[in-house]
């Protein structure tokens, strides 16, 4: 059986087939180590201090409603793990909380709850973008979205909001 690990609303999230139950908390480092201004990918984000335990035991049964083409899953959240993927998802939680609050782009980054290398990457690739959005987003994007970008964590495939784990 395969789970389904991805972020939520800034929480990790593992979706699991009915009658299954597991939880890897797997997911630590950056993306692939390639791109991210020489910082080591294991110091990337900070060493968690909670991971959801092996089967899930004791996370948090949500119900979000049916899987695709028909089925019935179990919906599981620890909201206090804090490996790289939930660090990584708080941090542009953190961000779009920001923006959602009509905040200025840039402003909402350096302000966001992200690694000080990805602050300032961010600011480097829109710098003299002005009031130019698209850029602006083009950034986030290839800071944090993008494959291969620095600040995206081992274990995150493109931008999905679930994603299958092996």
């Amino acid at each position: 059986m395969q789970s389904i690990r991805g972020i939520l609303f800034g929480v990790a999230l593992t979706v699991l087939p009915l009658g299954a139950c597991t939880c890897d908390g797997k997911g630590g480092g950056s993306n692939n180590g390639s791109n991210n201004g020489g910082i080591d990918p294991d110091e990337m984000w900070a060493e968690p201090t909670h991971v959801a335990p092996e089967g899930c035991e004791g996370c948090e049964e949500i119900s979000l409603g049916t899987l695709g083409h028909g089925s019935d899953g179990t919906f599981l959240v620890d909201r206090e793990a804090d490996d790289a993927i939930s660090q990584w998802a708080k941090c542009l939680h953190s961000y779009m909380d920001c923006v959602d609050a009509d905040g200025d782009q840039d402003s909402c980054v350096a302000g966001s709850t992200c690694p000080g290398f990805c602050k300032a990457e961010y600011a480097r690739l829109a710098e003299g973008s002005g009031d130019d959005l698209e850029a602006k987003f083009a950034a986030i994007d290839d800071v944090f979205l993008n494959e291969g970008a620095p600040c995206k964590p081992e274990g995150v495939e493109g931008f999905e909001m679930l994603e299958a784990m092996p």
